[in-house]
Parts: C-alpha cells; sequence; structure tokens
C-alpha cells in the first residue's frame, strides 16, 4: 500500500506574483478614473457623463483582466522529463480539472477512494463551488442565478473525483509530462485539497453513479477570484508548468499550457512504494 505523503503545498489564493500584477494595473484603474470623476461632483454628474465614467472604468479593468489571462507565468519546467509521468488538463466550457493516472510507479490512487478498482485507469481531479458542482442547475434561469451567486459570493467549496476506465476523449485536453517530483509535488497539493475526518480521512459528500464521481469536503472558498480554473492552474504550477497570471478561464490556461505528450500514458504499470529519498525530496 502506497504511503500518505507529506503535505507542504499551499492553497493561497493568490501567489506574490499574481499580487504584484493586481497592484501594479490596479493602481493603474485607480488613476484613471480619479482623473476622469475629479472633476466632477456626483451630486451634480450628468447621465452622460455617468456612461461615460463607466465604460472608461469597465474597459480598462477588462483590459488589466484579458492581459492577466493570456500572459503566461513561468513554471520551474520538466526539460528532463519524459512522458512516463503525465498530468493532462481537461477543459469542458468555462472549467477544467486534472486528469492523472489511477496507478504508476510512484503513486497509486486504487483503494483510496470508492469504486477506484483495477478497472479504472484514470482519475479526474476538480475543485469547484459545493452546490453547483453536486447538483448542476438545468435551466438557464437556474444557470445564471446560480452562477452569478458562485462568482459574486464567497461559497463553500467541494473536491470531485471522476473515475475512467479509458481516458476521457470526449474532453478538450493537453497533457504534458513531468519529473517524479513535480508528480509527487503535484499528489500533495490535491491532497492537501481534502478536508479531513478525526482519523485522516476525506470526508465523503456525495456520490453521482451517472458520472461514476464522488464528492468530498474541500478546503478554499469559491469565487470569481478563486475557481475551478485557479485551482487547476495552481496544480499545473505546483508540477511545473507555465500558467496564465491569472487563470480565471480554463481557456487562458489551455492557451499558456505547453502539452508535450500527445498521447496518455498507459497506467498498467504496478505501482511501487515512494521510497524515503522522494519523500525528502518533497519537504
Amino acid at each position: 500500500m502506497t504511503r500518505r505523503l507529506p503535505l507542504h503545498c499551499g492553497l493561497q489564493r493568490f501567489s506574490a506574483l499574481e499580487i504584484k500584477f493586481f497592484r501594479k494595473y490596479l493602481g493603474k484603474i485607480v488613476l484613471v478614473v480619479s482623473y476622469f470623476t475629479a472633476p466632477l461632483k456626483f451630486s451634480a454628474m450628468k447621465s452622460k457623463q455617468l456612461v461615460a465614467y463607466c465604460l472608461m472604468a469597465g474597459l480598462t479593468i477588462g483590459l488589466v483582466a484579458l492581459v492577466g489571462l493570456f500572459t503566461p507565468r513561468k513554471g520551474e519546467g520538466n526539460a528532463t522529463a519524459t512522458c512516463a509521468y503525465q498530468v493532462c488538463m481537461a477543459r469542458f466550457g468555462y472549467h477544467s480539472m486534472l486528469i492523472i493516472p489511477a496507478e504508476n510507479r510512484l503513486y497509486s490512487w486504487r483503494g483510496r477512494f470508492s469504486g477506484v478498482d483495477q478497472t479504472i485507469q484514470y482519475v479526474g481531479v476538480g475543485w469547484g463551488e459545493r452546490t453547483w458542482y453536486v447538483d448542476p442547475p438545468s435551466s438557464s434561469v437556474a444557470q445564471l442565478i446560480q452562477g452569478t451567486r458562485a462568482l459574486l459570493l464567497p461559497n463553500a467549496s467541494i473536491i470531485k473525483i471522476q473515475r475512467y476506465s479509458d481516458f476521457p476523449e470526449h474532453y478538450q485536453t493537453e497533457c504534458i509530462g513531468v519529473t517524479p517530483n513535480h508528480y509527487l509535488q503535484l499528489i500533495a497539493f490535491i491532497q492537501q485539497t481534502f478536508q479531513t475526518d478525526a482519523n485522516n480521512q476525506p470526508i465523503l459528500v456525495a456520490t453521482d453513479k451517472e458520472l461514476n464521481a464522488t464528492f468530498y469536503e474541500a478546503k478554499g472558498t469559491y469565487s470569481l477570484f478563486n475557481n475551478s480554473n485557479h485551482w487547476t492552474a495552481r496544480g499545473l504550477q505546483v508540477a511545473g508548468a507555465d500558467t496564465p497570471l491569472w487563470a480565471a478561464h480554463a481557456a487562458a490556461t489551455m492557451h499558456v499550457l505547453k502539452p508535450t505528450c500527445a498521447e496518455p500514458y498507459s497506467t498498467s504499470l504496478q505501482a511501487n512504494k515512494i521510497t524515503k529519498q522522494q519523500l525528502t525530496n518533497l519537504n
């Protein structure tokens, strides 16, 4: 049985680079807004001036967000890696998740979660808003209401473990090869996402037989500034990949990510126990 990894990868909402980016550009937004509003008295502001002010502020914020979405943040890199250890990003619409082998020589998910048996070859791991993930709305109106709430308010989060007997070809996916150490760091990052009970076990919330998925209590609060795509990007960053400065949309991470593996790696290899040296390298 594979040993549980030490947890050392934080779930911070923003990295130091992200904070520096927003401070730099949001400061410019404040200057622009101040320039246009200083001569005006809000009590007597004309409607046209108010509209112009709102448009200018909106365009400026939108431009800054766009720059952040498609500006890459360099990862540590995996120059020496082969495709023996792979991490894949899957995009489905606005959202994203990570897809990893159910088992390889470094780590095995088999037996750790219900239903991850020998028939399962890949595991999809996604972090998201609790209500939407477990019971997604079906109507357009409900989607609009719940989507607005999920983005504008802080919400409880949940982590989904989805099981696949074959690689899920119906998603848009990109795969990268990573070093053994980066792979283990990603496993530690995923493990730290789970809330655990008194016995240090993940807390099961719900099961979806149709999706072949289970949902567990997760750490972190979901919002526009900390959504499922931010979590996916942080995982990829831990694995050494390039990611956007602001990973609010799955398309941004998919655009920045540089795939190095054309096909998913076979998971038929028997998993070995992680060595003490590999565990030491994580600290």
